[in-house]
């Protein structure tokens, strides 16, 4: 609050002060009162209200920066009312009873859509998991029937389970502290299910999936890094190039780091759109020219790569290639607290 923001606040009060000492010089004239004794009591009273109004001023002026300063504290800034001082203002005290029944009533309110978004997740789960036994039923019919017909059905019944494990990993994606387990995970044996789940789509679509490595460990959790690698895969399957597409995998070993490196010869991503890949919602070209795309793949990718703690980055040329790194941390060292698992 500065001092002229302060003065325009109390203008009314300055104006009456004004008025008044103009009443009283008028009034003393009139009764022949002497100049001297008149200045000197205008003097004193102006001394008075100015040094009164100084004070006021600076009294507010610390209320108001402590107040800023534990706003700025607080990690939920809504709970102001519950931990700023009352005041020495009657004026203080009522804003403070005002804010702490608003609060109150946000408070609830929150509470009330956490638990509504709550349900809503655990509706959507359960209905994934209802819908994956007809997929799996499917499946299983489709696969005994060695025809062309079967093998469409298969390819259809992949994408569609895909797209509801991405459903079902996106309303999980806030929950990961509670649904993961650390353990050691071989890469050479994930990709290995990654591209057996992936079986009928990389045949209908051409493409070889190719293996560098042996068997690498790393500490993490196998669900999610497979959720992750599978995505990174569907993406290199829909934007392949249309001869000779291939997939490979491969590992970087840099001291304690072990970085899986997922290469494709498609047709990459535009230099100016490669930082932007990870945006909640983002398509860029290849989404809106070739195929519909969400653009929830790789934000919900980025997303639980930090919650694990595994660096994901892209690097890319348009028309030669797409690599996708992630690089897995090392236990011992950024995250100490899981090195005995």
């Amino acid at each position: 609050m500065s001092f002229w923001e302060y003065c325009k606040d109390r203008s009314m009060s300055v104006l009456f002060h004004f008025a008044g000492v103009m009443f009283l010089i008028l009034f003393l004239a009139a009764t022949n009162y002497p100049v001297a004794n008149i200045i000197l009591i205008v003097s004193v009273w102006l001394f008075a209200a100015g040094g009164g109004f100084l004070f006021t001023y600076g009294q507010r002026k610390r209320y108001f920066r402590k107040l800023d300063r534990t706003l700025q504290q607080l990690d939920q800034p809504y709970l102001i009312a519950d931990v700023m001082d009352t005041g020495y203002r009657f004026e203080d005290k009522k804003y403070r009873q005002i804010l702490r029944k608003s609060n109150k009533a946000v408070i609830e309110r929150i509470h009330q859509m956490e638990q509504e978004q709550r349900e809503y997740k655990e509706y959507i789960e359960s209905w994934i998991h209802e819908v994956k036994t007809p997929l799996t039923t499917i499946s299983l019919v489709c696969e005994n029937k060695k025809d062309d017909e079967a093998r469409k059905i298969l390819t259809e019944v992949a994408k569609l389970d895909n797209y509801v494990e991405t459903a079902l990993f996106y309303a999980r994606a806030d929950q990961v502290y509670r649904d993961y387990l650390i353990q050691p995970v071989s890469l050479r044996q994930l990709i290995v299910g990654v591209i057996l789940k992936n079986k009928q789509l990389l045949i209908q679509n051409q493409i070889q999936p190719e293996i560098t490595f042996e068997q690498v460990t790393v500490p993490s959790d196998a669900k999610w890094v497979e959720f992750i690698v599978n995505q990174i895969v569907l993406n290199s399957v829909k934007y392949k190039r249309e001869k000779n597409a291939k997939i490979t995998f491969s590992m970087e070993v840099k001291g304690t780091k072990k970085s899986l490196i997922i290469t494709d010869n498609g047709i990459g991503i535009l230099k100016e759109e490669q930082r932007r890949v990870f945006e909640k919602g983002f398509t860029g070209t290849n989404g809106r020219d070739h195929q519909k795309s969400t653009g929830i793949g790789l934000y919900l990718c980025k997303r639980l790569c930090d919650k694990l703690g595994i660096g994901i980055q892209i690097h890319s040329e348009p028309s030669q290639y797409t690599a996708v790194i992630l690089t897995f941390p090392d236990i011992t060292k950024d995250m100490p607290y899981l090195s005995k698992l």
